[in-house]
């Protein structure tokens, strides 16, 4: 989303701030009070006013929640997650619920607020399954930002107040984008190798193209940088590891466009670390050579036709660039180890 699109641009980009923005919004009872009834319940929601909220509440020896509810009748904690791919740290949950233990009033919960299709949810249910029972304290399944959006749509809150109506726009660039839709005929004339001049077609791929990659950087967003080198040969972007190295590439490619009439590839160049380059190829089960320095994949005419191509691209690509990242990581820490040595 650019800056002339949204206020919060370069403000609002990370768990951090997007927990102070919530908190701050909820100064307004038209926001507050359906927001923590889906947190905890309407009964509960009843009892905390806009000064017992607060962020990053520090717990001795426990962790840090990203909202604590701090009431004479709630004590309750928010863990914030805005990223698919963020992980859970060594309190969560354990650290916080032994916070929560220790303290005595009659209203006790643990919510995490995050994406649909939050990577580690699995792990979080293990580990509220694993820890010591307490039947006072309240761990519901996690609450999803979709679920913010449609407080804000159901209370017409985007329409009444311009600030909200910015909120909703930056909640929706990053979980409810529209589609992006290829017409038949666009899908054909696209799988050519000649180049071309449709322009609306081109302008719906390079959005796909950027669409994409904002998965690739919530997935990885310490990696994932977009680069257009040079416009009539390439568009696209390239994910580095955390030492600058190249691992993986996204877009349109004219070179693998003209030899294989398809428009969007993805894949690895021969320079790059040979982790990278296995990983690829082992993760990866239809490739072709191009122009003797790139192994690459491709997406089909039926993926970039069907109702929602970028996640169909994802569901492809996600674990390729797992596999990617994950053998990067671990080739880094075997050559430090060897150094170590």
């Amino acid at each position: 989303m650019a800056r002339e699109q949204n206020i919060f641009y370069k403000l609002v980009r990370d768990e951090n701030s997007a927990t102070e923005l919530l908190c701050n919004l909820m100064r307004f009872a038209a926001f507050r009070r359906p927001l923590l009834s889906l947190l905890f319940s309407e009964q509960c929601a009843g009892k905390i006013e806009y000064g017992a909220i607060d962020t990053q509440y520090h717990l001795d020896g426990s962790g840090r929640p990203d909202l604590v509810i701090d009431s004479d009748e709630v004590f309750a904690f928010v863990e914030v997650k805005v990223e698919k791919g963020c992980g859970l740290t060594g309190h969560q949950p354990t650290g916080y619920l032994d916070a929560l233990r220790n303290d005595k009033r009659p209203e006790r919960w643990l919510v995490f607020l995050v994406p649909t299709g939050w990577v580690h949810e699995p792990e979080l249910l293990n580990r509220l399954k694993a820890a010591p029972k307490d039947g006072s304290i309240k761990t519901p399944l996690p609450v999803y930002w979709e679920n913010v959006l449609d407080i804000i749509v159901k209370n017409n809150l985007q329409d009444l107040s311009p600030v909200f109506g910015e909120f909703h726009r930056l909640l929706e660039s990053w979980y409810r984008a529209i589609p992006i839709i290829f017409e038949p005929k666009e899908v054909r004339m696209l799988f050519t190798k000649e180049f071309p001049e449709n322009v609306i077609a081109l302008a719906k791929l390079g959005k796909l193209i950027d669409r994409v990659r904002e998965k690739c950087s919530t997935y990885a967003p310490r990696q994932s940088f977009p680069r257009i080198l040079c416009p009539e040969d390439e568009y696209g972007f390239y994910i580095t590891n955390d030492q600058g190295q190249e691992i993986f590439w996204f877009g349109m490619w004219i070179p693998f466009w003209k030899q294989e009439r398809s428009p969007l590839c993805f894949g690895v160049w021969d320079a790059w670390p040979k982790a990278v380059r296995v990983a690829f190829s082992d993760s990866c089960k239809n490739t072709k050579r191009c122009q003797e320095e790139s192994t690459l994949g491709w997406v089909s005419p039926e993926t970039l036709e069907s109702e929602n191509a970028v996640e169909k691209i994802w569901e492809q690509l996600e674990p390729i660039l797992k596999a990617i990242v994950e053998a990067s990581s671990k080739s880094r820490v075997e050559a430090e180890s060897q150094e170590g040595g």
